[in-house]
């Protein structure tokens, strides 16, 4: 059923910021109103060079405005949005059209311009729906605009959705929640010190100390619903106005200031969305660091070696795979590439219509026709009250190890010397030629 009335009467406004204070608080002393919010210039570009958005990347490599402006600015014919980014901005506007007409995300159907909506970006929408309505507060901003232009002239950019509670009393200092919905599946998003949702805080608070103390609690929110997690769809991490504004003045600022006279070039995770990777020169020479600056052969590689070529070996992977992508882009958009061609994909031999019925004249049906096979947790969860079935009986199996960088999510497993060379006890007469056995067990 539609929602007609949001959680705590809370009332929603489109694309306008506001202090946070309520009339009845502005009467009360020491309360001022009288320094202005933010604001949004309507004759901005829709995205920032300096944005929220890819702060992770121009933080760490100031050079990469510059690169990507001049690979922007370039003769380079325009790329079409890779399917995941339509697919993003669809899903955007779901949850925004929804938020704003208190509905849920089946209602949107026929609503929202572009690719038919899908029963996955309708579910992935009402997660993040449902926390929403969920959320304290008595007023609710959706794709908020945001400028702040005496801190930096390039400080502007669009927030999900920001929930005000006002303060209760004098003593009370309100909060605010930020949300920043997350429609991707393959890279986890995580909230602690998340850049992106400070930038938007400090965006939406700037220095108005009268509109928001230094005091006040800011809860921080990553809604992830497609990219599985150990803390599930919704991250949560909860700080001040006074560590964003500090944050703002010690990080943030000085980064932006760097991006105008200094070109230096970083390689890092933030590399992965990097339009300009292609071009440059710290990413391209990722591969002779790799392969020509080798002095002993890789087994004799000392460990912090063997670390620090594994690091750079991921960044390139990020570079290798752009590369695919252009060299398939132009090759199947009729360009002439030396050592490419065109080939049919790999396909599966298939059935032609009226194949079944004619299988069934010449064989039996138990000799025709597979055994029911029970379907597994992520095919269960899709059917009414799945999710709670998967719950209760559905548990994640001991695949194994890997390995990944220090810097992902998932906990450190420590490994002990079994590992490698098996328990000390177990070598002592080993059978050199034991019986093999078939027991592995298969889980889907």
């Amino acid at each position: 059923m539609p929602r007609k009335k949001i959680s705590d009467g809370a009332v929603n406004e489109i694309g306008t910021v506001y202090s946070p204070l309520s009339p009845e608080l502005a009467a009360l002393p020491g309360v001022s109103l009288s320094i202005a919010p933010p604001i949004f210039s309507e004759h901005l570009p829709e995205h920032s060079p300096l944005g929220a958005s890819s702060a992770e990347r121009w933080m760490n490599c100031s050079g990469s405005v510059a690169l990507t402006h001049a690979v922007k600015t370039g003769e380079a014919p325009e790329e079409d949005d890779p399917d995941y980014r339509r697919d993003g901005v669809q899903a955007h506007a779901l949850a925004a059209w929804c938020l704003e007409n208190n509905t849920d995300a089946w209602e949107g159907m026929g609503q929202i311009k572009g690719n038919v909506l899908t029963e996955d970006m309708m579910s992935a929408v009402q997660v993040y729906l449902d926390f929403a309505h969920k959320l304290p507060g008595t007023r609710r901003l959706i794709e908020v605009k945001m400028h702040v232009p005496e801190f930096h002239p390039l400080a502007f950019g669009t927030g999900d959705l920001v929930s005000i509670r006002d303060p209760l009393d004098i003593a009370d200092f309100g909060e605010l929640n930020f949300v920043d919905y997350k429609h991707g599946e393959g890279i986890v998003v995580e909230v602690v010190n998340n850049k992106q949702l400070m930038y938007y805080v400090y965006l939406f608070i700037g220095d108005n100390i009268a509109g928001y103390p230094d005091d006040m609690v800011v809860h921080l929110h990553i809604c992830q619903p497609r990219a599985p997690h150990r803390d599930g769809p919704i991250r949560s991490w909860s700080t001040t106005a006074r560590s964003i504004r500090k944050w703002a003045a010690e990080e943030l600022r000085p980064a932006m200031e760097r991006t105008i006279k200094d070109r230096y070039l970083s390689v890092g995770e933030w590399c992965r969305f990097c339009p300009a990777k292609l071009i440059c020169p710290a990413m391209t020479s990722l591969g002779d660091e790799l392969t020509y600056h080798r002095t002993v052969p890789l087994k004799a590689m000392p460990a912090e070696q063997i670390g620090d070529f594994y690091q750079k070996a991921q960044w390139l992977k990020m570079f290798i795979k752009d590369l695919e992508a252009e060299a398939s882009r132009r090759v199947l958009g009729g360009d002439k590439v030396p050592g490419i061609k065109a080939v049919q994909k790999r396909a599966n031999r298939a059935w032609k219509e009226g194949a079944e019925e004619a299988a069934l004249r010449d064989w039996p049906e138990d000799e025709i026709y597979t055994t029911p096979v029970f379907l597994g947790p992520p095919a269960i969860e899709k059917l009414p009250d799945g999710k709670l079935f998967v719950a209760e009986w559905a548990y994640t199996p001991d695949n194994g190890l890997t390995i990944a960088l220090e810097s992902d999510s998932k906990p450190a497993v420590s490994v002990s010397p079994e590992a490698k060379y098996g328990d000390p006890t177990k070598l002592i007469n080993r059978d050199p030629f034991p019986a093999k056995k078939n027991d592995a067990k298969i889980y889907s």
